[in-house]
């Protein structure tokens, strides 16, 4: 049995199974409603810098997943 920690919200994710109740990005462990929330912060940052570019989208996911995993 794996314990997985999500390391936006530190709980424990109970059966973890990699893309049904945790995702891995960047190499940080999110549950899936710290992962839904990463994903709803970064459409909404990038919304307001159109027209963009795939670099300035790779920047902004990076930002918002360590600003999101610190503390």
């Amino acid at each position: 049995m794996t314990l997985i920690r999500c390391d936006a919200c530190r709980k424990d994710v109970r059966e973890a199974h990699k893309d049904v109740n945790y995702s891995v990005i960047l190499g940080r462990d999110l549950c899936n409603p710290c992962y839904e929330k990463l994903i709803t912060n970064v459409k909404h940052g990038m919304e307001k810098r159109r027209p963009y570019r795939f670099a300035e989208y790779q920047d902004f996911l990076q930002k918002t997943v360590v600003r999101m995993t610190s503390g």
